[in-house]
């Protein structure tokens, strides 16, 4: 029974199978590697434009800020220089 069992794996283990199983295996591992990353780089490209929408409205919001905040110095500076004109 031993016999039959080495027989069958030294059959297998020609260099024509070899070679094919090496190819196989490196196939694989490359198909699997390229999804692997290319399902990595779909997430990052989402998180980039996740971040960008999000800077984008942060800067918006910002930018709205310092118009106000210049609109109520300009006021501001309006109302002293009246003021101290009037004296």
């Amino acid at each position: 029974m031993e016999t039959k069992n080495r027989n069958s794996k030294v059959a297998f283990f020609t260099v024509e199978n070899v070679i094919d199983t090496v190819l196989t295996v490196n196939k694989k591992a490359l198909d699997v590697t390229e999804k692997g990353f290319m399902k990595g780089l779909s997430v990052a490209e989402k998180c980039q434009d996740f971040t960008n929408k999000n800077i984008k409205k942060g800067l918006s919001f910002s930018a709205k800020q310092q118009n106000t905040m210049f609109d109520t110095l300009d006021m501001s500076k309006e109302k002293v220089t009246s003021f101290f004109n009037k004296k």
